[in-house]
């Protein structure tokens, strides 16, 4: 039996509605086979790109072994505050901690990142991606905070100048070991540990190579 112009209509939006359907599911589900666990959802990131963003990535529960440069990261900052370093931004590199990938026994395959980063952001989406495919296999919301608090590409006398006043508070930004207070012991010590780091100074990571990353700041 032949079908009416209207019945037709609904049966090809039909299947084309499931089809779609079908192909999200298998989409979803690819990308659900990948376990990812970051080190932290709180990152320290420094002008001279020597603070590490890590992540454990698995796939089907076992450590997903790729080379560091199929394995990409996009940073999208929707708040002010964030500054990156020049070059940085779009299709610079940024370098990965070694040639390969570390398998930690903890928790699975060890990806490193290294940003040359400054000023602090609170509304941070992080993405994973593999070389060539443009959809993330992960995302998360995270805080960055740097060292540099004026965000001028130095640590120098005028960020001590504005982490004194700030002890004894809980301005995340100035927080920089995550744990809720800002104080002049633990905090003080990642600030002088990094003290005149600056963008046009970067500090390498012996035996590392470049890898390919794509940072975003969104105003």
């Amino acid at each position: 039996m032949l079908l009416r112009g209207c019945d037709l209509m609904k049966t090809v939006t039909s299947l084309i509605l499931i089809a779609f359907i079908c192909v999200t599911l298998l989409s979803a589900n690819a990308y659900s086979q990948y376990q990812v666990c970051p080190e932290t959802t709180c990152f320290l990131a420094c002008p001279a790109g020597d603070a590490s963003f890590c992540f454990c990535i698995n796939y089907n529960g076992e450590p997903l072994q790729l080379h560091p440069s199929q394995v990409y990261m996009k940073i999208e900052c929707y708040s002010e505050g964030l500054y990156f370093c020049p070059g940085e931004l779009n299709d610079k590199p940024a370098y990965l901690r070694t040639d390969e990938c570390v398998v930690n026994p903890e928790c699975g395959a060890e990806y490193c990142w290294y940003f040359q980063l400054g000023g602090c952001c609170d509304e941070v989406l992080i993405s994973l991606h593999l070389a060539g495919d443009p959809d993330p296999f992960y995302t998360m919301w995270a805080l960055i905070k740097t060292p540099d608090f004026n965000g001028d590409g130095n640590i120098n006398l005028s960020d001590l100048g504005l982490f004194g006043p700030k002890v004894g508070t809980t301005d995340a930004c100035y927080d920089l070991n995550c744990d809720g207070t800002v104080d002049s012991v633990h905090d003080y010590a990642i600030l002088e540990d990094h003290y005149l780091h600056a963008c046009d100074e970067p500090i390498g990571v012996e035996g590392s190579t470049w890898g390919s990353i794509k940072s975003i700041y969104k105003e």
